[in-house]
């Protein structure tokens, strides 16, 4: 649940909130704000134009001294998604802001799509034909329409068979715990 100077931060960047996380465009960017476990997290939705470009940009980012620069605990980048988690500290707040200055310019140079190119399927959209879907309750990715209907139901999907994963280990468990009981009873006997 963002809040906070998190939220402010949003909030400035005139961010909307659902489900206890903030999401929008932040210099061009489709991001995502939430907060977790003493961090505070910024994902972008965004894809480079080429495995090189991303590469480029990771070894820049392995170069830089994240931590002590940014409060960076962690930042990776993903097929869809550059996750960054920022260590809770009283001056996270001007830290993140310096990291948004330092980052933003890197996507550019090096490619990544901006909140105005669907990230699923790398179309150019109008903010009309934008839609948020929010993921694992964590993500917000800016799709079209057509595109947001498929991931939705790629959702309901991978939802489905988890919960259909963790049915099938209950029932294991409640059968193995009855095995087990028995084989106990048998030798006692």
């Amino acid at each position: 649940m963002i809040k906070g100077e998190f939220l402010q931060l949003a909030q400035e960047y005139g961010m909307k909130q659902d489900q206890g996380v903030a999401y929008g465009i932040v210099d061009g960017y489709a991001a995502t704000f939430t907060d977790g476990a003493g961090t505070h997290r910024m994902m972008l939705t965004t894809r480079f134009a080429s495995n090189t470009d991303k590469d480029a940009l990771m070894e820049i980012i392995n170069r830089a001294d994240l931590k002590g620069l940014y409060n960076i605990r962690k930042l990776q980048i993903a097929k869809k998604v550059v996750y960054v988690a920022f260590a809770v500290a009283p001056d996270t707040m001007e830290k993140i802001r310096s990291f948004i200055e330092w980052f933003f310019p890197l996507l550019k140079q090096f490619g990544a799509s901006k909140g105005d190119i669907c990230v699923q399927c790398q179309e150019p959209m109008e903010d009309k034909d934008a839609q948020w879907i929010l993921r694992d309750g964590a993500t917000a990715f800016r799709v079209h329409k057509p595109c947001a209907d498929e991931l939705k139901l790629t959702i309901m999907t991978q939802t489905k068979s988890s919960r259909a994963d963790q049915n099938g280990s209950i029932g294991m468990g409640i059968l193995g715990a009855l095995a087990g009981a028995g084989v106990g009873i048998a030798l006692w006997l």
